[in-house]
């Protein structure tokens, strides 16, 4: 049997072990080799980003990477107590540009596409069912905004009372189902791992 195959099988017995038996030495020792592979793989990751995206640049002239690269060092401030101010200012910007770029992506992949999708989904449908679809998408879509738009107390016994309550209810049926395709998803992974395993060990 090839090595890799003999490594992966005795790594994947390690972690099925917490679950057939408890915590162990066994289980803690493949945790571990994950955890450190993991993070060894996102500092090569990030030192080759730093490197492509900030000092080859720098030193081709561009000084304007010098900016990410002194706010990016500011973060380490936090280790000391004089300084740990100068870490405010790398929040505020990593803050306020990633909640920037997260509501335009919102807005734009969200709510004008979701509208545009549902609106052109029983405009062009062929059938009267499709068209029943599509109505029923859209009208969830809206309730589910005006739901977590108008989230306040004077809105559960206002005019829209009824649409807050569908877009309540809408969104209890969309977190179920995310629940669910995660939770599938996770045994799909998990028993297609139990059969590569009992394969390679000829037991099937």
């Amino acid at each position: 049997m090839d090595i890799n195959i003999v490594i992966q099988i005795i790594l994947t017995l390690g972690i099925i072990s917490f679950a057939l038996y408890k915590d162990n030495p066994w289980y803690r020792t493949v945790e571990a080799l994950f955890v450190g592979t993991a993070l060894a793989n996102a500092f090569v990751l990030a030192f080759d980003s730093i490197t492509k995206t900030s000092w080859k640049p720098l030193l081709g002239g561009e000084l304007i990477a010098i900016i990410p690269m002194i706010l990016g060092l500011f973060w380490l401030t936090k280790l000391s107590a004089n300084w740990e101010w100068l870490s405010r200012w790398s929040l505020g910007v990593t803050t306020g540009v990633g909640a920037a770029l997260t509501m335009r992506g919102w807005v734009d992949g969200f709510i004008l596409k979701e509208f545009q999708r549902q609106a052109s989904f029983f405009l062009t449908a062929p059938n009267t069912t499709e068209i029943i679809y599509g109505l029923i998408g859209l009208g969830f879509a809206v309730a589910f905004i005006v739901y977590n738009v108008f989230t306040f107390p004077q809105f559960d016994a206002g005019p829209l009372k009824g649409i807050v309550n569908i877009g309540r209810y809408a969104q209890l049926i969309v977190y179920g189902i995310f629940y669910a395709s995660v939770i599938m998803s996770g045994w799909s992974s998990f028993g297609g791992r139990i059969l590569w395993l009992l394969q390679n060990l000829g037991l099937v």
